[in-house]
């Protein structure tokens, strides 16, 4: 039987399921129940979690009667207490100390109704371990507002990752809705179903795009791109993010690099007084903690009216060309826009400041690699792997500025 006329209902009021949700590509609808979470006396997590998922599907079930009916709750579970959700910062704070540097058990309870009224539950377990956190770095997360409304009052997916030095069993889990769980019982029911592929660049596109984990890690993990992860092994490899007082992001859209450098940020205990600066030409959705500066470089280093000479310790370049389909062309503009960030970089770093630039051809731009030799004391090329095989870019690593103008 092919179900693909029917419709799917989440039945919840997570935004995190809805991602998840998303990534299994079917089209749903969502309903927001409203139904009572407390705890019955005596009741184990496991229940509970299929308890109140069977509640959320009943309500569900109750006005969309033909339709299939997903719903889930989640819950944290440690040394026999459960970790409430809560909207009061104070409460927020409590229970992150009671999950500082102890193990904590998550369990997602699933319930699914198909259109004949068939009922199917489910229960997953995950273990997350906390470092110890102290009262600046929860206060620092509180203010995030990451919390509100999440079990254990925690985002995994957000800032709060970094609190975490072990977990088994599913992320997606931990997130709200396990995947694997997820995708197997719409399968059953055939609820998934192959789209039909016209082309051979479609088929293509749609394969590289479902095999790249970096791709679904990104949407998880609340990265606007996957270029996040290119960042996160530049630094892991040369350790660039440190403490700087000033820090810019060329080619800044659609902003995944700066999320990198706010939570980055963040996680230093002495980084209060950082600014950083993302510039790009296309609209940026705000990010907080980041000076969105809508500008070009060619304007900027004509008539500068942001910065101030050797006052920025770290530059950033992620810039490429608009695509025009002729390879030369690209190459060409490229190179202009990597020889420009390096002339901001000489402009505008402190001594010992740092520089990353991509390169998209690497054999017109040895004259620059030559040039960024005179001006840093150390010049490498990377690849990181999170860069697609096919692609042609590399970044250059020029650190430690040694300021001789």
């Amino acid at each position: 039987m092919n179900n693909k006329n029917n419709k799917l209902i989440l039945s919840s009021s997570s935004k995190n399921r809805e991602l998840i949700l998303k990534k299994i590509k079917i089209p749903f609808k969502v309903f927001c129940p409203e139904i009572c979470e407390t705890s019955n006396q005596r009741e184990k997590p496991q229940q509970l979690t299929k308890r109140l998922s069977y509640q959320k599907a009943i309500l569900a079930k109750k006005k969309f009667k033909n339709e299939f009916i997903l719903s889930a709750d989640t819950i944290v579970y440690t040394r026999k207490k459960i970790i409430d959700k809560t909207q009061n910062i104070d409460q927020a704070k409590l229970n992150l100390k009671y999950l500082s540097g102890r193990r904590h058990r998550v369990y997602t309870g699933i319930t699914f109704f198909t259109n004949q009224d068939r009922c199917f539950q489910y229960v997953c377990k995950s273990i997350v371990k906390f470092k110890v956190l102290n009262d600046k770095e929860i206060d620092k997360y509180l203010v995030l507002n990451e919390w509100k409304g999440c079990a254990g009052s925690y985002s995994i997916q957000g800032f709060a990752e970094s609190f975490v030095e072990m977990i088994s069993g599913s992320f997606s889990n931990v997130v709200g809705l396990p995947m694997h769980i997820t995708y197997k019982v719409l399968r059953n029911n055939n609820l998934i179903w192959k789209v039909p592929r016209k082309t051979l660049s479609q088929n293509l596109w749609l394969r590289r795009r479902e095999e790249d984990h970096f791709f679904a890690e990104a949407k998880i993990d609340g990265f606007r791109a996957r270029s996040a992860y290119k960042l996160l092994e530049i630094d892991k490899k040369f350790n660039i993010l440190n403490n700087y007082k000033n820090i810019v992001d060329l080619g800044a859209a659609p902003g995944s690099w700066s999320q990198v450098l706010v939570k980055k940020k963040l996680k230093k205990q002495n980084n209060y007084k950082t600014k950083i600066f993302a510039i790009d030409l296309k609209d940026m959705d705000p990010i907080q903690g980041v000076v969105i500066i809508k500008d070009d470089i060619t304007s900027i280093l004509e008539c500068n009216k942001y910065f101030k000479r050797n006052s920025l310790g770290l530059i950033l370049s992620d810039m490429a060309p608009k695509s025009t389909g002729h390879r030369f062309t690209d190459q060409a503009q490229a190179s202009n826009l990597s020889e420009k960030a390096l002339v901001f970089a000489i402009q505008y770093l402190s001594a010992g400041g740092n520089f990353i630039c991509k390169l998209l051809a690497i054999n017109n731009d040895k004259i620059l690699i030559n040039k960024a030799k005179k001006y840093f004391k150390t010049v490498k090329l990377f690849k990181p792997k999170s860069s697609r095989k096919d692609s042609k870019e590399i970044y250059l690593i020029c650190l430690s500025f040694n300021n001789l103008q």
